[in-house]
């Protein structure tokens, strides 16, 4: 892919809002970029609908690399977005609950305690608790 122009600009930390509805009728998806006046696409798919409006991005001096945050406009809408905000939550307290485990595994081993003991105490296998052991 060519390097992108000196005329496109990238906010730190702004993403762009793409309010994204679903025709019944024909099939497609419709998208436009929020704040880009007449930044629009339709496709039959999220990612084609989304390349195509990526591919409009530079005439309004944005990269194409600038981050989408996809907005469904349909009744099911906020659901969609409550559902991706308890996966990133659950994801985050997976790696903290991964590391508390692996920290305190360290530290109960320099107790003496046996892979089976550590195993029993937090509720994970003996053979996960020497995985932890070897950093894997």
């Amino acid at each position: 892919m060519p390097a992108e122009s000196a005329r496109t600009t990238r906010i730190p930390g702004r993403s762009y809002r793409v309010l994204l509805t679903y025709d019944d009728h024909d099939g497609r998806w419709s998208a436009r970029v929020k704040g880009l006046s007449g930044c629009v696409a339709r496709a039959r798919t999220i990612p084609r609908v989304c390349a195509r409006l990526r591919g409009a991005l530079p005439r309004y001096r944005v990269s194409r690399t600038a981050p989408f945050a996809i907005v469904l406009e349909h009744p099911v809408g906020g659901r969609v977005r409550e559902l991706r905000l308890l996966r990133e939550r659950t994801e985050r307290a997976a790696r903290e609950m991964h590391d508390e485990t692996r920290k305190l595994t360290a530290a109960l081993v320099a107790q003496g305690l046996t892979v089976r003991d550590i195993g029993e105490l937090l509720g994970i296998s003996h053979q996960r608790v020497q995985q932890m052991i070897k950093g894997e």
